[in-house]
C-alpha cells in the first residue's frame, strides 16, 4: 500500500486554499454590486411522493438533505435565475454560506455552445480554462468539494460515451452528459437553471431536486426600485407610476422588467404620458430603440440583425462572423457592439466571432425579422423561413396543420419566447378560423406559463372558437394578461366570462371590439367583474370595447339597461377600474344616471371616461358633473364629443372644472353645439384651476372670434400649461387668429399642437401666427 506523506497532504491543502481564495476574490469583484440591489426571491420545491404541496426553499439551502447532488431551478425568462445563482456564489465567496465548498464554477450554457462551435473536443480541465482566466495551473483532487452551476439550459442531448477522467478529451455534449450522470466528478454538486420548456430535456432520474423561482411580489417590486435607484425622489416617482398602472405593475413580477424600468429616463414618468411601455413586447421595443438610437439606417440594421438572430436560433448556433454581417448588408458592426446588443469574441488563434449579449433580445429580434418578412410577403424571403414551416406567410396562422408544424418546430428548438413574441406581433388579421383557434388553444395548454399577450382581433373566430380558448383560460397555469378576440355574440361572451371566473386573477386586458355583444353579453361579463379576484384593467369592445382599467364597450349596441348592469357590477368591485369607454352606444341620459352612482363611489378611481356619441343631453351632463364633483381627484380624461350638449351642459361641467381637487388633463367637447357663451363659461372655470389641463378639443362648435377672445384670457394665464388645442371648423377669422397668436406669445413655452383647420383664416391670419412661431420660446411641433 502506498504510504502517504503527511507533508505532501498539508502542502496540497494549502495550495487548494490559496487558489480557492484567489478564485473567490475575482468572484467578489464581479458580483459585489448584488449586495446593494439583490432581492431574495421566492423559490418553491416541486411536490413529489413525500411532499403534497409546493414548499418554500431558501436559495442557500438548495443542496441540504440526503443524497442531493443535482438540483434543477426552473423559471420563466426574466424571473431572476441567473442573478439568484450569482448571489449564491457571492455569499460563498464572502464566506457567508456554504463555506465547506472549495470551488464553485458558474458556466453559462451560452458559453458551452460557443465552445462547442469552436472546439471539437476538449477535456473537462480544458473546458474550465476556456471559461475562467488563470486556471491553467489549477489541479482538482478527489477530496475537493466542487459545485458546478450550468446557467440557462437551452439544448441538451443525452450521450452514450462514458467518461470518468477529467483530463480526457471529449465533445462538450459528452462532458456535460457525464457530469450530470455522475460518471465525471461524481462527488461534485450540480445546479442547473432552465426555462420550463427546456427543463424536461434532462431525464428526471438524474435530477434529485426540482425547484421553481416565482418572481417578485408587490413588496419585492418596491424594495427593488428603492435599492436600484439611488435618488429617493426618483424611486418614489417610479413606484407611484407603477402603482397607478396595474398592467405595468403586473408585468413587474419579472425582475428583468423591473431592471429595464429602473433604467428608463425620468421624463418617461411624467404625468399624462400614454406611451409608457405596458407589455413585455413594448418594453423590449423601447429598450431596443434606446440601444440603437445612434445607429444610422436603424430599421434596415435591425431587420438584418434579426435575420442573423433567426438563423442562429434555427440552426442552434451561438456564433456568427464578419461574412454574416456582409451577407445581410451590415457594413460596420462597431455601433452594434457599443450598443451592447452583440459582443466580439476572439479565440486563442485570434479568429474573431460575434454573439448576442442577451438571448431574450436575440429571440425578440428574430421575431421582428419574421414578422417583417411575413408582412412584406416576398416569396423569395418567405422561403428563408421554411425551416420553421413559416414560408406560407399570413396563411401560416389559418391552416391547422401548418400551425401545428410551426409550434412543434419552435418548441423543439427551445424558441418558446420567440414564438410568444411572434404571436403577439403577427396574429392580428390573419384570417384564423375556429379550427385554427382550437389548435392554438390546445398547443398553448401544453405550454401555458409563458404567454402574456394574445391578439386574435379581426379574424374569423366565432363563439365556437371562443369555447376552445376558454379551455385554455381555465387552465390553472395560464397567466395570459392580454387577449383580443372577434366575431362573437352574447353566447360566446357567456362562455368566456365563465372561463375567466374560474381563473380570474391574471387577465388585465380583454379586447372584444367589433362584436355583437348587446346588453345580454354585458350581463354575463358583469358576473366576472363582480368576482373579488378579478383584476381586469382593460376590457375593450369596439362595438363594445370594455376596459377594466380601461373599460371599453364602444359601438356594442348597449343601451341604458346594459349600462345599469355594468354599473351595478363595478360598484361591487370598484377599486381596479381606471378606463371606461362606452362610446358609440345608445346610453342616453338614463344610462349616464346609472353610471353616476358608480362615479360617486369613494373607492372608485376612474382616470379616463369616454362617452363619445352616446346621445347624452344637458340633463345627463348635469348628472355626470354632479357625480364627478363628489369624487373629483382621480379623473384625468373626459370625452363627451358628438353629444347634444349645449352651453347649459358646459355650465354644469364648469362647476366640476372649478373644483380645487379636479385634476382633469384632457377634455374633448368636439361637435357639441357649444357657442360663445359656453366658451366664456368654460374659459372662466379653467382660469380658476388652470395648472392641470393639457388637451382641449372644441372643434366643430360655433366658437367664432368672440369665443377665441374668451379662450385667450385662459391661454395668457401664467399657470396655464395647455399642450394641445384643437379649434377645427370653429368659424374663426383673421381677427380671432390675431387674438389667439397674441395670447400664445405671452405664454409660448407649453403648446405643442394647434389645429385651426377649416376656418376663415387668410394670409393676414397666417402672418399673425408667424410672429408666434418666431418666438424663441415657442415649441410648437404640429400646426394644422
Amino acid at each position: 500500500m502506498h504510504k502517504v506523506n503527511v507533508n505532501d497532504v498539508s502542502l496540497c491543502c494549502v495550495c487548494v486554499f490559496v487558489v480557492s481564495e484567489m478564485f473567490k476574490l475575482r468572484l467578489k469583484d464581479e458580483f459585489q454590486y448584488l449586495n446593494d440591489v439583490f432581492i431574495e426571491p421566492h423559490i418553491t420545491e416541486k411536490p413529489d411522493s413525500h411532499i403534497s404541496d409546493k414548499r418554500p426553499i431558501m436559495r442557500n439551502n438548495m443542496f441540504e438533505g440526503q443524497n442531493i447532488r443535482t438540483v434543477l431551478l426552473k423559471g420563466d425568462a426574466g424571473t431572476g435565475k441567473t442573478v439568484t445563482v450569482q448571489k449564491f456564489i457571492l455569499d460563498w465567496a464572502e464566506d457567508k454560506s456554504n463555506t465547506h465548498i472549495d470551488y464553485i464554477f458558474l458556466i453559462p450554457f451560452q458559453k458551452l455552445n460557443i465552445i462547442r462551435e469552436t472546439v471539437k473536443e476538449c477535456s473537462f480541465m480544458q473546458l474550465l480554462q476556456q471559461c475562467f482566466e488563470n486556471t491553467e495551473h489549477l489541479t482538482l483532487h478527489d477530496s475537493d468539494k466542487i459545485m458546478l452551476i450550468f446557467d440557462g439550459l437551452n439544448e441538451f442531448k443525452l450521450q452514450n460515451t462514458k467518461i470518468t477522467d477529467i483530463n480526457k478529451p471529449a465533445s462538450v455534449s459528452d462532458l456535460l452528459t457525464n457530469l450530470i450522470k455522475g460518471n465525471l466528478l461524481p462527488n461534485a454538486q450540480i445546479w442547473i437553471t432552465s426555462r420550463p420548456a427546456a427543463a424536461n430535456q434532462i431525464p428526471a432520474r438524474f435530477i434529485d431536486r426540482v425547484t421553481e423561482i416565482q418572481g417578485f411580489d408587490d413588496q419585492q417590486k418596491q424594495e427593488y426600485f428603492r435599492k436600484s435607484i439611488s435618488d429617493q425622489r426618483m424611486s418614489d416617482k417610479v413606484i407611484s407610476h407603477i402603482q397607478k398602472s396595474p398592467r405595468v405593475s403586473s408585468m413587474c413580477y419579472l425582475p428583468d422588467y423591473c431592471r429595464i424600468i429602473a433604467e428608463i429616463p425620468e421624463k418617461m414618468f411624467s404625468t399624462g404620458r400614454d406611451d409608457f411601455p405596458k407589455t413585455l413586447t413594448q418594453m423590449y421595443s423601447r429598450l431596443l430603440l434606446a440601444q440603437i438610437k445612434l445607429i444610422r439606417e436603424r430599421k434596415e440594421t435591425i431587420i438584418a440583425l434579426g435575420r442573423i438572430a433567426f438563423e442562429l436560433l434555427v440552426n442552434r448556433n451561438s456564433l456568427f462572423c464578419y461574412e454574416d454581417f456582409k451577407k445581410c448588408g451590415i457594413r460596420d458592426e462597431s455601433d452594434l457592439i457599443r450598443s451592447s446588443i452583440i459582443k466580439k469574441i476572439e479565440d486563442k488563434s485570434k479568429r474573431t466571432s460575434f454573439c448576442f449579449v442577451n438571448h431574450r433580445t436575440q429571440e425578440f429580434l428574430a421575431a421582428l425579422y419574421v414578422t417583417e418578412v411575413i408582412n412584406v410577403n416576398n416569396p423569395h424571403q418567405l422561403r428563408h423561413l421554411s425551416s420553421l414551416k413559416l414560408e406560407f406567410g399570413k396563411e401560416n396562422f389559418t391552416d391547422y396543420y401548418v400551425l401545428e408544424n410551426i409550434m412543434k418546430n419552435t418548441l423543439e428548438r427551445q424558441m418558446d419566447l420567440f414564438f410568444c413574441f411572434l404571436l403577439g406581433l403577427t396574429l392580428r388579421s390573419c384570417h384564423i378560423s375556429d379550427r385554427g383557434c382550437d389548435f392554438l388553444s390546445s398547443a398553448l395548454r401544453s405550454n401555458p406559463s409563458h404567454l402574456r399577450e394574445l391578439d386574435l382581433s379581426n379574424n374569423y373566430i366565432t363563439d365556437s372558437g371562443v369555447k376552445q380558448l376558454s379551455d385554455l383560460l381555465k387552465y390553472p397555469k395560464c397567466k395570459l394578461e392580454n387577449l383580443g378576440s372577434c366575431y362573437i355574440n352574447e353566447d360566446g361572451c357567456a362562455v368566456l366570462s365563465s372561463a375567466l371566473r374560474s381563473n380570474p386573477s391574471h387577465l388585465r386586458e380583454l379586447d372584444l371590439s367589433n362584436n355583437n355583444i348587446t346588453d345580454s353579453g354585458v350581463k354575463q361579463l358583469s358576473d366576472l367583474l363582480k368576482h373579488p379576484e378579478c383584476k381586469l384593467e382593460k376590457l375593450g369592445w369596439n362595438n363594445f370595447f370594455f376596459f377594466l382599467h380601461t373599460h371599453r364597450l364602444k359601438s356594442c349596441r348597449i343601451n341604458e339597461e346594459g349600462c345599469a348592469d355594468l354599473s351595478s357590477a363595478l360598484r361591487s368591485n370598484p377599486s381596479h377600474l381606471r378606463e371606461l369607454d362606452l362610446s358609440d352606444n345608445y346610453i342616453t341620459d338614463s344610462g349616464v344616471k346609472q353610471l353616476s352612482d358608480l362615479l360617486k363611489h369613494p373607492e372608485f378611481k376612474l382616470e379616463k371616461l369616454w362617452l363619445r356619441s352616446c346621445f347624452i343631453s344637458d340633463r345627463g351632463c348635469d348628472d355626470l358633473s354632479s357625480a364627478l364633483r363628489s369624487n373629483p381627484s382621480h379623473l384625468r380624461e373626459l370625452d363627451l364629443s358628438d353629444n347634444n350638449i349645449t352651453d347649459s351642459g358646459v355650465k354644469q361641467l364648469s362647476d366640476l372644472l372649478k373644483h380645487p381637487q379636479c385634476k382633469l388633463e384632457k377634455l374633448w367637447l368636439r361637435s357639441c353645439g357649444i357657442s360663445v357663451r359656453g366658451c366664456a363659461v368654460l374659459s372662466s372655470a379653467l382660469r380658476s384651476n388652470p395648472s392641470h389641463l393639457r388637451e382641449l378639443d372644441l372643434s366643430e362648435n360655433y366658437i367664432t372670434d368672440s369665443g377665441v377672445k374668451q379662450l385667450s384670457d385662459l391661454l395668457k394665464h401664467p399657470e396655464c400649461k395647455l399642450e394641445k388645442l384643437w379649434l377645427r371648423s370653429c368659424h374663426i377669422s383673421d381677427r380671432g387668429c390675431d387674438v389667439l397668436s397674441s395670447a400664445l406669445r405671452s405664454n409660448p413655452s407649453h403648446l405643442r399642437e394647434l389645429d385651426l383647420s377649416n376656418n376663415n383664416i387668410t394670409d393676414s391670419g397666417v402672418k399673425q401666427l408667424s410672429a408666434l412661431l418666431k418666438h424663441p420660446e415657442c415649441k410648437l411641433e404640429k400646426l394644422w
